[in-house]
């Protein structure tokens, strides 16, 4: 069973990878994309080892 830490830490990933976080900044979305990350509209995903390794 997982401990709360880890827990937090894995719902966290599964957000970040599924959800994403919305920037309003056009720049930073061709950044972002530029570099390889997921996104759609103004919306960018994360996988947990682009996350990690940041």
């Amino acid at each position: 069973m997982p401990t709360d830490i880890e827990e937090i830490h894995n719902t966290s990933m599964k957000l970040l990878a599924n959800v994403g976080v919305e920037f309003p900044d056009d720049e930073a979305i061709a950044v972002f994309k530029g570099r390889g990350f997921k996104t759609d509209g103004q919306r960018v995903c994360f996988s947990e080892e682009q996350v990690m390794s940041a």
